[in-house]
């Protein structure tokens, strides 16, 4: 499932959406928010905007297309984003969503396919990972590692466990930009992680945590036979 694939699904769930609400509405019960005032509204609603730049950067990114005639949809989909209100009535929301638009979703999504092909990682493989990470943030904030290092540590956990519960919006591309990231910002780091017992441990946990990912995304995308290689990669020895 690639990204044109995904705002095609979410477009589609809003499109589809029974009763007279307002978008605000709609956006807590399509993704599950409790709490119609949560600032998690703006956020779903700012991810499926980004999903849609997601999908115009990725189009642009093919040589030899005339691009432009592409994007049509996706420009009109991103026009009519930025214009609705979140507090209006979801009616008007659905007519702006031209059905003309969705056919030319569906045109680029098969397209990304034949260049690649997203595997879909399993809901509960996400949840399990995303249970790691706050047992370890909780143990990171509960250590007496230096405050510096331990926002360190912190501040890219929640990197990725962002990614990860951002993953219905951004797939594994997200997830393996947020991995990115993280990888680089520890390589790069120029302090000592490694001064105290502790500190080497909770570093530890914190590099298995990423080679888990990275597995678990390699595998979804390229068969067991891949995954030993991964085992000896130098990026991920360096856990002291």
């Amino acid at each position: 499932m690639n990204s044109a694939t995904r705002l095609h699904a979410t477009l589609r769930r809003f499109k589809n959406h029974p009763g007279n609400h307002t978008l605000r509405h709609s956006i807590a019960t399509i993704f599950s928010i409790q709490d119609q005032k949560s600032p998690q509204i703006f956020r779903s609603y700012v991810n499926i905007i980004n999903l849609a730049v997601d999908v115009e950067e990725q189009i642009r990114a093919i040589p030899d297309v005339n691009h432009d005639l592409f994007l049509r949809s996706v420009s009109n989909i991103q026009n009519h984003l930025s214009i609705s209100n979140i507090d209006g009535d979801l009616g008007a929301f659905q007519k702006g969503l031209r059905e003309e638009d969705f056919h030319g979703i569906e045109f680029i999504f098969d397209q990304l396919d034949k260049i690649e092909m997203e595997v879909e990682i399993p809901k509960k493989e996400l949840e399990a990972f995303s249970g790691k990470i706050d047992d370890l943030m909780k143990e990171i904030r509960d250590s007496k590692l230096d405050p510096q290092f331990s926002h360190f540590l912190l501040s890219n956990l929640f990197t990725i466990q962002t990614s990860i519960k951002n993953y219905q919006f951004f797939g594994s591309n997200g997830l393996r930009n947020s991995l990115s990231k993280v990888i680089g910002d520890i390589m790069l780091d120029p302090r000592d992680g490694f001064k105290s017992e502790e500190t080497k441990t909770l570093m530890k946990k914190t590099i298995d945590i990423l080679k888990d990912v990275n597995i678990l995304m390699v595998f979804m995308r390229n068969g067991s036979e891949i995954v030993n290689s991964l085992k000896n990669l130098k990026i991920f020895q360096i856990n002291g």
